[in-house]
Protein backbone atom coordinates (compact mmCIF):
# COMPACT_ATOMS: atom_id res chain seq x y z
CA UNK A 1 0.00 0.00 0.00
CA UNK A 2 1.70 3.22 -1.18
CA UNK A 3 5.03 1.38 -1.15
CA UNK A 4 4.52 -0.18 2.31
CA UNK A 5 4.76 -3.99 2.39
CA UNK A 6 2.78 -5.95 5.00
CA UNK A 7 3.18 -9.62 5.84
CA UNK A 8 4.21 -12.21 4.96
CA UNK A 9 0.93 -14.04 5.47
CA UNK A 10 -0.04 -17.57 4.58
CA UNK A 11 -3.15 -16.19 2.83
CA UNK A 12 -4.61 -12.68 2.47
CA UNK A 13 -7.91 -11.33 1.17
CA UNK A 14 -8.25 -8.57 -1.37
CA UNK A 15 -7.84 -5.29 0.53
CA UNK A 16 -10.53 -2.62 0.64
CA UNK A 17 -10.14 1.07 1.36
CA UNK A 18 -12.22 2.73 4.04
CA UNK A 19 -14.96 4.96 2.67
CA UNK A 20 -12.85 8.07 3.37
CA UNK A 21 -9.95 6.51 1.41
CA UNK A 22 -7.50 7.04 4.29
CA UNK A 23 -7.18 3.44 5.55
CA UNK A 24 -6.79 0.00 4.03
CA UNK A 25 -8.53 -3.05 5.51
CA UNK A 26 -7.93 -6.75 4.82
CA UNK A 27 -8.03 -10.18 6.43
CA UNK A 28 -5.02 -12.48 6.50
CA UNK A 29 -3.95 -15.82 7.93
CA UNK A 30 -0.95 -15.66 10.22
CA UNK A 31 1.82 -18.08 9.20
CA UNK A 32 2.48 -19.06 12.82
CA UNK A 33 -0.94 -19.48 14.44
CA UNK A 34 -2.83 -20.36 11.22
CA UNK A 35 -5.65 -18.10 12.48
CA UNK A 36 -7.27 -15.44 10.29
CA UNK A 37 -7.44 -11.86 11.56
CA UNK A 38 -8.67 -8.47 10.38
CA UNK A 39 -6.06 -5.79 9.74
CA UNK A 40 -6.40 -2.02 9.44
CA UNK A 41 -3.28 -0.31 8.09
CA UNK A 42 -1.26 -3.39 9.03
CA UNK A 43 -2.43 -3.57 12.65
CA UNK A 44 -4.42 -6.64 13.76
CA UNK A 45 -7.90 -5.61 14.91
CA UNK A 46 -9.54 -8.95 15.72
CA UNK A 47 -9.03 -12.22 17.53
CA UNK A 48 -8.14 -15.17 15.34
CA UNK A 49 -10.84 -17.17 13.56
CA UNK A 50 -10.77 -20.17 11.24
CA UNK A 51 -12.15 -18.12 8.32
CA UNK A 52 -13.14 -14.46 7.84
CA UNK A 53 -15.20 -13.11 4.93
CA UNK A 54 -17.77 -10.48 3.98
CA UNK A 55 -16.06 -7.70 5.91
CA UNK A 56 -17.04 -4.02 5.91
CA UNK A 57 -15.55 -0.94 7.52
CA UNK A 58 -17.01 2.37 8.60
CA UNK A 59 -16.10 5.57 6.77
CA UNK A 60 -13.01 6.05 9.00
CA UNK A 61 -12.22 2.30 9.49
CA UNK A 62 -12.68 2.62 13.25
CA UNK A 63 -15.60 0.16 13.17
CA UNK A 64 -15.38 -3.27 11.53
CA UNK A 65 -17.98 -5.94 10.91
CA UNK A 66 -17.33 -9.34 9.35
CA UNK A 67 -18.52 -12.93 9.13
CA UNK A 68 -16.27 -15.44 10.85
CA UNK A 69 -16.22 -19.18 11.24
CA UNK A 70 -14.96 -21.03 14.28
CA UNK A 71 -15.44 -24.73 13.74
CA UNK A 72 -19.02 -25.21 12.49
CA UNK A 73 -20.23 -21.94 14.00
CA UNK A 74 -20.85 -18.94 11.73
CA UNK A 75 -20.62 -15.66 13.66
CA UNK A 76 -20.94 -11.95 13.00
CA UNK A 77 -18.19 -9.95 14.66
CA UNK A 78 -19.01 -6.27 15.13
CA UNK A 79 -16.38 -4.12 16.85
CA UNK A 80 -14.80 -7.28 18.35
CA UNK A 81 -18.10 -8.53 19.84
CA UNK A 82 -19.35 -11.88 18.53
CA UNK A 83 -22.97 -12.74 17.78
CA UNK A 84 -24.54 -16.03 18.78
CA UNK A 85 -23.77 -18.79 16.25
CA UNK A 86 -25.79 -19.14 13.05
CA UNK A 87 -25.97 -21.81 10.38
CA UNK A 88 -25.45 -19.13 7.70
CA UNK A 89 -25.23 -15.32 7.50
CA UNK A 90 -26.18 -13.18 4.49
CA UNK A 91 -26.53 -9.51 3.53
CA UNK A 92 -24.18 -8.13 6.18
CA UNK A 93 -23.90 -4.33 6.15
CA UNK A 94 -22.68 -1.43 8.26
CA UNK A 95 -23.81 2.18 7.99
CA UNK A 96 -21.18 4.81 7.02
CA UNK A 97 -20.58 6.03 10.60
CA UNK A 98 -20.10 2.44 11.76
CA UNK A 99 -22.58 2.65 14.61
CA UNK A 100 -25.23 0.31 13.14
CA UNK A 101 -25.12 -3.14 11.59
CA UNK A 102 -27.75 -5.32 9.89
CA UNK A 103 -27.84 -8.84 8.47
CA UNK A 104 -29.92 -11.99 8.26
CA UNK A 105 -28.88 -15.15 10.05
CA UNK A 106 -30.21 -18.67 9.58
CA UNK A 107 -31.24 -20.57 12.72
CA UNK A 108 -33.07 -23.91 13.17
CA UNK A 109 -36.51 -22.25 12.89
CA UNK A 110 -35.79 -20.11 9.79
CA UNK A 111 -34.18 -16.70 9.29
CA UNK A 112 -33.67 -13.88 11.77
CA UNK A 113 -33.18 -10.29 10.70
CA UNK A 114 -30.76 -8.54 13.04
CA UNK A 115 -30.47 -4.75 13.37
CA UNK A 116 -27.94 -3.86 16.06
CA UNK A 117 -29.31 -5.71 19.12
CA UNK A 118 -32.89 -6.03 17.79
CA UNK A 119 -34.01 -9.41 16.39
CA UNK A 120 -36.95 -9.93 14.00
CA UNK A 121 -38.27 -13.40 13.25
CA UNK A 122 -37.62 -16.17 12.77
CA UNK A 123 -39.27 -16.21 9.34
CA UNK A 124 -39.40 -19.12 6.85
CA UNK A 125 -37.99 -16.77 4.19
CA UNK A 126 -36.82 -13.20 4.33
CA UNK A 127 -35.21 -10.85 1.82
CA UNK A 128 -31.97 -9.12 2.68
CA UNK A 129 -32.31 -6.22 5.09
CA UNK A 130 -31.37 -2.68 4.10
CA UNK A 131 -30.53 0.17 6.46
CA UNK A 132 -31.12 3.85 6.00
CA UNK A 133 -27.80 5.75 5.70
CA UNK A 134 -28.00 6.95 9.32
CA UNK A 135 -28.75 3.37 10.45
CA UNK A 136 -31.98 4.28 12.27
CA UNK A 137 -34.39 2.54 9.87
CA UNK A 138 -34.44 -0.98 8.49
CA UNK A 139 -36.40 -2.55 5.63
CA UNK A 140 -36.80 -6.20 4.66
CA UNK A 141 -39.33 -8.48 2.98
CA UNK A 142 -40.80 -11.43 4.82
CA UNK A 143 -42.82 -14.37 3.56
CA UNK A 144 -46.29 -14.57 5.09
CA UNK A 145 -48.30 -17.64 5.96
CA UNK A 146 -51.13 -18.19 3.46
CA UNK A 147 -53.87 -17.56 6.03
CA UNK A 148 -52.38 -14.14 6.94
CA UNK A 149 -51.79 -13.01 3.36
CA UNK A 150 -55.34 -11.71 2.84
CA UNK A 151 -55.09 -9.42 5.90
CA UNK A 152 -51.80 -7.80 4.94
CA UNK A 153 -52.72 -5.64 1.94
CA UNK A 154 -50.40 -5.47 -1.12
CA UNK A 155 -48.61 -8.79 -1.64
CA UNK A 156 -45.91 -10.05 -3.99
CA UNK A 157 -44.61 -13.45 -5.06
CA UNK A 158 -41.05 -12.36 -4.45
CA UNK A 159 -39.27 -9.33 -3.02
CA UNK A 160 -35.58 -8.72 -3.37
CA UNK A 161 -33.19 -6.38 -1.67
CA UNK A 162 -34.90 -3.17 -0.55
CA UNK A 163 -32.92 0.09 -0.64
CA UNK A 164 -33.24 3.51 0.96
CA UNK A 165 -32.62 6.81 -0.80
CA UNK A 166 -29.46 8.68 0.34
CA UNK A 167 -31.72 10.83 2.56
CA UNK A 168 -33.20 7.75 4.21
CA UNK A 169 -36.61 7.71 2.49
CA UNK A 170 -38.43 6.23 0.62
CA UNK A 171 -37.87 2.49 0.39
CA UNK A 172 -37.60 0.91 -3.06
CA UNK A 173 -37.44 -2.82 -3.80
CA UNK A 174 -37.69 -5.26 -6.65
CA UNK A 175 -40.83 -7.40 -6.68
CA UNK A 176 -42.64 -9.98 -8.72
CA UNK A 177 -46.41 -10.34 -8.38
CA UNK A 178 -48.35 -13.55 -8.99
CA UNK A 179 -50.04 -16.06 -6.68
CA UNK A 180 -49.50 -18.64 -3.95
CA UNK A 181 -46.41 -17.12 -2.26
CA UNK A 182 -46.95 -13.92 -0.30
CA UNK A 183 -44.38 -11.40 0.86
CA UNK A 184 -44.75 -8.07 2.63
CA UNK A 185 -42.13 -5.33 3.01
CA UNK A 186 -41.46 -4.39 6.63
CA UNK A 187 -39.92 -1.01 7.56
CA UNK A 188 -38.94 -0.48 11.19
CA UNK A 189 -37.36 2.37 13.16
CA UNK A 190 -37.59 6.13 12.93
Amino acid sequence: VDGQVYGPYELASDPIFSRDGQHVVWSATDTGSKREQMFVDGIARSAGHDVIYGFHASRDAEHLVFIAQRGDDVLVVFNKEESPPYMEVKDLSINPSGHHVAYRGEVDDGWLVVHDDQLYGPFPQVSGPAMSPDGSRLAFGKKLEAEKAGEAGEMFDDIWHPVFSPGGRPVAFGARKGRDVWWKTMVVGE
